[in-house]
């Protein structure tokens, strides 16, 4: 049975879906067809949503407990020893509890299970395991109907690409074969000297163009999950795919071979990656437009903008139609001062593609140009299709209700902006977000989730608020700033430990510090003035918020509102 433990499992978005699937799963692993659920909602189960027994055995009985967790929640020694005390009213007795949650696996709690098991040992009761996400995820992954019930999205793939060692890919062996055997004969004729007839060079024309069509169909479908968000399975399988057929493959299928692992490489933030990748594509075929470009992206991945333009000026002489081309060279000019205005660089045919005005957007906005506001909102009206640029524009409404109303953390004010205005740009980044989570592994970029969450604090909308950033500490593989902003939404509700537990003792930002100086003003004053003295106010805003309660223990030399 091949495992599939490379590529991700979505986490069900309700328990009756967990329960569902686990039981599919669970009929897999036990081998037995006859797997259910205990009863129905608003029954007792004695601890046990799922049972079966192990290959059928008359007297082996597996109970399964299923607990959906969000966020950062754990199972905890109360919970498991409740569900363990309740499984033991299961009839028949069980040979096998396990406790299933989509809470990370824990290595106490497991520690926990394994000390159960032993008391139980010695008087005859039944075994206690604990699967967190990760075991469970492994088990999916080995087995395609539990594949296909936890993660529906991969169909029609699943059974046509995902399962490598099936039919599929057999068939796709067989082809491989043939295409081999054909090398091989026409190896042996040309070394025997033998006249190609042009019935025999048609023939094998043909087999070769028939197999390589195969190939491009297969990978046209892992492009496809690469746009579809399943970077991660997309990954794995044309890796796989390039350990089959390397070696027999045309110039154009390895390149297109490559080109895909280095765009899947890039959703899933593995950039220095994606950077080799595209330039060992660009050594396959020397002058692809697409694979041109990709090469300038990998020289602006790795910080070498000469290159980059060089590249892309390139790749326009050749497709003067190339908007990603004509993205990258503008993001070649970023630093370049003698640039004022990016759209300049590249023909007016190029100037209204979402490509190029996305990278103009950015130019300005990294130079701090506010004329990014408009041009975002204007690209968005031209391109309603476009994500990227919808978001953009709802960023340019937050970027201007912050810097027109001094927004501070968690409170709007001021009347600059029409407060519809920001709840429609907060729309769209919440369904942007939403979008987000469906995708496969962690996420690379915590911009989106930080600038929705500081605008729905912004709405005083706090648990929602809450929400959107525990579920990105979860996903976010850069999560400083997160961390930071939930630590201060902790310490408004006055919840020290847990802001502590995320910033410790010492946060690293002057707002944080004045914002944990607060919570001991009052009953330890001298803690509060120790942790004011200790901030670094030369990496401080021009203006802080300061409670009038800290005012007197601030340097004298900084400015406050």
């Amino acid at each position: 049975m091949s495992n599939y433990a490379s590529f991700s499992i979505p986490k069900p978005k309700n328990w009756q879906d967990f329960e569902n699937n686990t039981c599919i799963l669970f009929q897999c692993i036990l081998n037995d067809p006859n797997t259910a659920m205990h009863g129905r909602a608003g029954q007792s189960q004695n601890g046990v949503d799922i049972f079966g027994r192990r290959e059928r055995q008359d007297s082996h009985w597996v109970g399964v407990q299923c607990k959906q967790k969000s966020g950062s929640q754990e199972v905890t020694k109360a919970e498991l020893e409740n569900e363990v005390a309740e499984a033991k009213k299961f009839r028949p007795r069980l040979t096998e509890f396990i406790l299933v949650t989509t809470a990370p696996d824990d290595q106490k709690i497991q520690q926990v299970a394994r000390e159960i098991t032993e008391q139980h040992r010695k008087v005859g009761l039944f075994s206690v395991d604990v699967w967190g996400w990760g075991t469970l995820e492994r088990e999916v992954t080995k087995y395609p109907p539990a594949i296909n019930a936890f993660h529906p999205d991969l169909n029609p793939f699943t059974d046509r690409l995902i399962s490598l060692g099936e039919e599929s890919i057999a068939n796709q062996q067989v082809q491989n074969a043939k295409h081999d055997q054909m090398l091989e004969l026409l190896q042996q004729m040309a070394a025997q000297k033998f006249n190609f007839g042009e019935n025999a060079t048609d023939t094998a024309s043909a087999s070769t163009e028939a197999f390589d069509q195969n190939v491009h169909s297969e990978i046209d479908g892992y492009r496809d999950l690469i746009q579809r968000g399943k970077a991660g399975t997309a990954k794995h399988l044309l890796e796989a795919l390039k350990a089959r057929i390397w070696e027999t493959a045309s110039d154009r299928i390895r390149f297109r071979i490559v080109t895909n692992i280095g765009a899947s490489q890039l959703e899933l933030g593995e950039d220095e990656l994606a950077a080799e990748s595209f330039l060992e594509a660009k050594g396959i075929v020397e002058d692809d437009p697409l694979g041109l470009a990709n090469t300038a992206l990998a020289y602006l991945i790795l910080n070498e903008p000469e290159n980059a333009i060089d590249i892309a000026k390139t790749a326009l002489e050749i497709d003067p139609n190339n908007a990603a081309a004509a993205s990258y060279l503008i993001a070649g000019h970023i630093h370049d001062e003698s640039i004022s205005d990016p759209l300049s660089l590249v023909s007016e045919s190029l100037q209204d593609a979402p490509e190029v005005l996305a990278s103009a957007i950015n130019f300005y906005a990294r130079r701090d140009d506010s004329s990014w506001r408009d041009l975002a909102r204007s690209a968005a009206r031209k391109h309603a299709d476009q994500n990227h640029l919808q978001r953009r524009a709802a960023e340019a409404v937050l970027d201007e209700a912050m810097f027109s109303q001094d927004m501070i953390i968690g409170a709007v004010s001021g009347s600059d902006i029409e407060v519809q205005d920001l709840r429609d740009a907060v729309a769209v980044l919440q369904s942007l977000w939403s979008e987000l989570l469906e995708t496969e592994g962690h996420l690379t970029d915590s911009s989106l989730p930080h600038n929705l969450s500081v605008a729905l604090w912004g709405l005083r909308e706090i648990s929602a608020a809450a929400l959107v950033l525990d579920q990105a500490l979860e996903r976010c593989a850069n999560t400083e700033e997160l961390r930071e902003l939930r630590a201060a939404m902790y310490l408004e509700a006055g919840e020290l430990d847990a802001a502590q537990q995320l910033i410790g003792s010492r946060p690293p930002r002057p707002g944080l510090s004045i914002m944990l100086a607060q919570t001991f003003v009052s009953n330890e004053p001298k803690r509060a003035r120790d942790i004011i003295e200790e901030i670094d106010f030369s990496s401080a805003p021009e203006h802080l918020t300061c409670p009038q309660t800290l005012i007197q223990l601030l340097p004298s030399n900084v400015r406050y509102f």
